[in-house]
């Protein structure tokens, strides 16, 4: 699919971003430059080297920060059960985190949009796209890159959609970057 035509938001119950990216831009404090984001993933770590990278990393982030006059926000994944995610979602709101990493691939698309419409939780949430790529593999069939990756996390609320770059291991183009951020 490469284009779609959808009725007015409203007459599809959906609220949308919280914030969407003018509102994360102003609480974060950032006008235009570019917001970037990386993952900790130490893949087959026990518990304790996970905490000890981490400690080095959240360590070099804070005098990355330091020098440059920054600082650098923290976004826990939510990557558990869909039965789940509002409870944990609702625990690191009260260990006082200020946004959430929701990976609609493996909780679905409406979870995530329960997020953005609980009240109570309020936080702005950045979508991953884990388990999604195979969805935009093959432009013969499944769904356009901006489409999926951009206008699909949006209607589902995502304040902040992370993507691969272009040049990146995934290898998407400049125009498959520039669908998604474009929708």
């Amino acid at each position: 699919m490469v284009g779609v035509q959808l009725p007015a938001a409203e007459h599809l119950g959906l609220r949308g971003p919280r914030f969407g990216g003018s509102g994360v831009r102003s609480l974060l404090g950032v006008e235009s430059r570019p917001l970037l984001a990386t993952a900790l993933k130490p893949m087959g770590s026990t518990s304790d080297e996970l905490a000890a990278t981490a400690g080095v990393l959240a360590e070099a982030v804070r005098e990355a920060s330091a020098r440059a006059g920054t600082t650098a926000r923290y976004l826990p994944s939510l990557n558990v059960p869909a039965h789940e995610v509002l409870q944990r979602a609702h625990q690191a709101n009260e260990l006082c985190v200020e946004r959430l990493l929701v990976l609609p691939g493996i909780s679905g698309f409406d979870t995530m949009r329960a997020l953005i419409d609980d009240d109570e939780l309020a936080l702005p949430i950045m979508s991953h796209p884990s388990m999604l790529g195979s969805h935009v593999v093959n432009p013969s069939q499944g769904l356009d890159h901006g489409i999926l990756l951009g206008l699909v996390n949006r209607l589902a609320g995502a304040d902040m959609v992370a993507f691969p770059n272009y040049g990146g291991r995934f290898g998407f183009s400049v125009e498959q970057c520039a669908q998604i951020r474009d929708e």
